[in-house]
């Protein structure tokens, strides 16, 4: 979703909210209600459509991610095993083909991380018959190379979602042209109707309309990302907001800027490549302000 649809389905919400709290008052003009009701069926396939579009990038990226991490993990065990075989047998050159950490393993570009797992692979299956002291079997390597091949096949997956993504993109906007519809040729030509029997329903529903645009509101949160206990900044790093599905990525100094339309209190959700998971609550965000929130990850055990 851009900014201005991420504020609008924020006026969305909060005119569904207010006239489900009040359907008393909305129902003795049914002609109001039944447009409601049209409104919030509008609503709910938007809600649909946006939660598609982010599982599309987020779902398919973390399953990636967590593949690599376990790839990488396996690599560098079976990699420092036949390390200390190089070593027992003075082989330097045997040495150097296998002198992987699982660090360095989750640093590396997906193509390269798979044609180094497979060099591991062939480079422990070439000293099969000397490796059975050290725990290596061939079961072990079959597995070890399933595991690589398994890794290749979702490489390509994030790129196919983006291709998902603009399906998803279109459903957004065929679904936000309905419910503005139904807003503006019925609900705000009927809302005249509450007036002067319900003063109070009427301009709150008038303050409820109006679009909070990130775009000119300072209501955002904004920080760095480093590693723990350390001035090292984590470039590339997530940062949403659970609650409204909305993110950031840190730049190449660690920084990060992300608007919120509505303020409260929210959960944040912090994820980077080769970092822990971290998870922030409560994160309060108060409307017209800028909430500074500086982050700091682990990185994952090797």
């Amino acid at each position: 979703m851009t900014g201005r649809q991420e504020s609008k389905l924020g006026m969305y919400n909060a005119i569904s909210t207010y006239c489900a709290e009040f359907a008393a008052v909305t129902a003795t003009v049914p002609a109001f209600q039944f447009a409601v009701d049209d409104f919030n069926a509008a609503v709910t396939q938007l809600r649909i459509a946006v939660q598609a579009e982010v599982d599309a990038i987020s779902g398919v990226t973390e399953g990636k991610a967590n593949l690599k991490t376990e790839l990488s993990e396996s690599a560098a065990t079976l990699a420092s095993t036949v390390y200390a075989y190089a070593v027992a047998v003075n082989n330097p050159e045997l040495k150097q083909k296998v002198k992987y950490p699982s660090y360095v393993l989750r640093m590396m570009r997906d193509e390269t991380l798979s044609a180094v797992c497979r060099n591991i692979h062939d480079a422990a299956n070439d000293n099969l018959a000397s490796l059975g002291t050290y725990g290596i079997t061939a079961p072990q390597l079959t597995a070890f190379l399933a595991q690589v091949a398994a890794y290749e096949t979702v490489v390509p997956e994030p790129r196919r979602a983006v291709t998902k993504r603009s399906t998803y993109k279109l459903a957004i906007a065929h679904h936000m042209k309905a419910a503005d519809k139904v807003l503006r040729e019925r609900m705000d030509k009927m809302i005249n109707q509450f007036k002067a029997a319900n003063l109070d329903f009427y301009n709150n529903y008038k303050i409820n309309r109006i679009i909070i645009d990130p775009g000119g509101s300072t209501t955002q949160l904004l920080g760095s990302v480093k590693m723990v206990g350390t001035d090292v900044v984590i470039s590339n790093a997530t940062v949403l907001i659970v609650e409204k599905a909305i993110s950031a990525v840190s730049n190449i100094l660690g920084a990060y800027v992300l608007p919120c339309p509505d303020p409260g209190d929210y959960t944040i959700k912090v994820t980077a490549e080769g970092y822990e998971e971290k998870t922030i609550i409560p994160v309060k965000i108060t409307l017209g302000k800028t909430t500074k929130l500086d982050i700091e990850l682990t990185l994952v055990p090797r």
